[in-house]
């Protein structure tokens, strides 16, 4: 572009613009072509192109503002003096000095009646009876030059005119468009829920057409065991969820959002639909599926145990749900009598109970625990455990488990020891229970050597002698208690006599326990007298 044109635009620019302050009418939409021109006037409008569409027409607060419009000059050049039958040479220049397009470009040049026709660069279209260049289409600030030879014919001043004509025009569009509303609805809400947690749902209805569009009424059929809980707007009805709408405009959108809980778990698939006037009619729904956690508690132990044996429980936490369960504690009671012995997965023992946190379970997964315990005394325990988490969820197991004392018998003999003969001395037979349950039908009996003469015999029960033996009655001994026994004898002669003693009770499955004391009996030897003196006869 050069700088003659820049210049051009920005003068043009700056009128157009004061015409727009100063209230001046414009080209609008619609407008007539501007009559054809001669030189620097505007030819009459030629017939727009048909190939591409006009351009938008930007708006201002007085209207639409038509594209800049074209100015075409020209301009001859031709020396002022020349010689007879010399020839003339004259510059003729098309300038377009605005940004739009001028269309059908005309130079015409009638010839002077003292000159003739020699050349011209281009050669004119049309030379009878003048002197003819169509140009066709201008750009903006494009420029034409021609060069066109001429010789005089006579004397006298030789007056030459060229003009140029062109056409400017505006082409408009207008669209015919039937009124016509268009419905759409689009319903959102959550894949998964949990059970009687609120689910939201959002539904959009819109009139995408160019009309209203009125008696709208949306209408939600709430499937089974799905209840309405609250939204906005409010609609008329709860059991078959409707809402009055009323008119809506072209381009107008309303949204209506509201929530529902679920009794059941299970899939839901929730349908709105949107009706308006004219037989209009959409559809569009959500499917949900609602999940529920759920735990039990299982709990293996021992039936039967020893007491103070170490006896083994696994709790074994399972979720056979559909969500996972959260923060859940796991909290088994000691019975009494107790004793901790192991706590597997970071249990912790506090005031009687074994707590174990085990967080979240995921569903169709299972946790288990194990706990060892031992118990003092005989009896039967009941180990009991619960699992609590969110949501309300609870779950217990219990296991009974016989713990069995064991009796511990034991006896000793204790005597004098040693003794003489003819002396009296007793036997001393004491039976403890060191177990942890009580003996019954606890059986002593004494057998006395040939050596020893039973005088007496002494203890909690009634004593039987058969010959040599003495047999106590039964007698229970409970845990940690004794039962003592004492057998009066009379050393009749003497040597190494055993005297043996028989524990028997039914605890006591591979026979009776048998002890045995060894004493030494002797006899006192008289003082020994002196040696006698034989004295021999005299010699004779």
């Amino acid at each position: 572009m050069t700088k003659r044109c820049r210049w051009w635009l920005a003068l043009l620019g700056t009128t157009v613009l004061l015409g727009l302050l100063a209230g001046h009418p414009v080209l609008t939409a619609g407008s007539r072509p501007v009559p054809g021109r001669t030189a620097q006037l505007a030819s009459p409008a030629p017939e727009p192109p048909t190939a591409e569409p006009p351009p938008s027409v930007p708006a201002t607060e007085n209207g639409p503002v038509d594209p800049p419009a074209p100015t075409v000059s020209i301009s001859v050049r031709v020396p002022a003096q020349t010689a007879p039958g010399q020839d003339l040479v004259y510059q003729i220049r098309v300038v377009n000095r605005s940004r739009a397009a001028a269309h059908h470009v005309t130079v015409r040049d009638p010839l002077p009646r003292n000159a003739e026709y020699v050349r011209a660069t281009p050669e004119p279209t049309q030379r009878e009876p003048e002197l003819v260049w169509r140009l066709g289409t201008m750009e903006g600030c494009a420029t034409k030059e021609i060069t066109l030879v001429l010789r005089p014919t006579g004397t006298g001043d030789i007056q030459n005119c060229a003009r140029v004509q062109f056409e400017h025009g505006q082409c408009v569009t207008t669209r015919v468009i039937q009124p016509k509303a268009s419905l759409t609805v689009r319903k959102t809400g959550p894949s998964q829920a949990l059970l009687f947690d609120p689910i939201h749902y959002s539904v959009e209805v819109a009139n995408t057409g160019n009309a209203p569009m009125t008696e709208v009424v949306l209408s939600d059929v709430l499937p089974r065991d799905l209840e309405y809980t609250g939204g906005k707007p409010t609609p008329q009805s709860r059991t078959l969820l409707t809402w009055n709408l009323g008119t809506l405009a072209a381009g107008q959108r309303r949204t209506i959002e509201y929530q529902v809980i679920s009794k059941k778990p299970g899939t839901y698939t929730n349908l709105a639909v949107v009706t308006a006037a004219g037989g209009l009619r959409q559809e569009s729904s959500s499917r949900v599926t609602v999940m529920k956690p759920e735990i039990t508690l299982n709990m293996v132990g021992p039936e039967r145990r020893y007491a103070n044996l170490p006896a083994t429980y696994e709790l074994t936490v399972t979720n056979p749900g559909t969500a996972a369960a959260s923060n859940l504690i796991l909290t088994d009671t000691l019975p009494a009598q107790t004793r901790v012995l192991n706590v597997s997965d970071g249990g912790q023992v506090n005031e009687g109970k074994v707590e174990w946190r085990l967080g979240q379970l995921p569903a169709g997964t299972r946790r288990t625990v194990r706990l060892m315990l031992a118990v003092q005394g005989g009896g039967e325990i009941v180990n009991k455990a619960t699992v609590q988490g969110d949501r309300g969820l609870t779950a217990s197991a219990e296991v009974k488990t016989l713990f069995q004392g064991v009796a511990g018998l034991s006896g000793r003999i204790t005597d004098t020891d040693p003794v003489e003969v003819g002396r009296e001395f007793s036997y001393l037979f004491v039976v403890r229970n060191t177990g942890t349950a009580p003996a019954t039908d606890v059986r002593v009996t004494a057998i006395v050597p040939q050596q020893l003469q039973i005088v007496e015999p002494r203890g909690p029960s009634a004593a039987k002698v058969e010959g040599e033996r003495i047999t106590f009655a039964p007698l229970p001994l409970k845990e940690g208690g004794e039962l003592r026994f004492e057998i009066k004898v009379k050393a009749l002669k003497a040597g190494d006599v055993r005297f043996r003693v028989e524990l028997d009770a039914k605890e006591l499955t591979t026979g009776p326990v048998r002890e045995e004391e060894s004493t030494t009996i002797f006899e006192e030897q008289p003082p020994a007298s002196p040696p006698q003196v034989r004295l021999k006869p005299p010699i004779p």
